[in-house]
């Protein structure tokens, strides 16, 4: 059986990972939201709020909303188009961000997963 060296697994990933690092604009954020039993029309209004909220922050990043029509009462916020170095300075503090997101939506959420892929081409 042959072995894998370090040296190879490091070339092996680098082959991997740096042209996905080179292509710009192919990595996504989603929070995927989700309703308490009976708050959605809260929820609705709530993630509106904080979306607006975000407008008046001046923040460049596109936000889109979108609502699931299977199952439960689920929300999806996306914002499409980033760059891995983006996320170390984000134009919003996050802070700030949570801390209004706990106050408008925080009561009526049940559930938040939040999720960060990369489109490979």
């Amino acid at each position: 059986m042959k072995r894998l060296t370090p040296f190879t697994v490091l070339f092996a990933t680098l082959g991997l990972v740096l042209p996905l690092q080179a292509q710009e604009g192919n990595v996504s954020i989603g929070y995927f939201v989700t309703a308490e039993i009976s708050h959605a029309p809260q929820l609705e209004e709530a993630m509106r709020e904080h979306t607006e909220w975000h407008a008046s922050q001046n923040d460049p990043w596109p936000g889109l909303v979108y609502q699931a029509m299977t199952g439960g009462v689920e929300y999806v916020w996306v914002g499409p188009g980033h760059t891995w170095a983006d996320f170390d300075n984000p134009p919003v503090d996050p802070a700030q961000d949570m801390a209004h997101f706990a106050r408008t939506a925080g009561p009526h959420v049940a559930t938040v997963d939040v999720w960060i892929w990369s489109l490979w081409e």
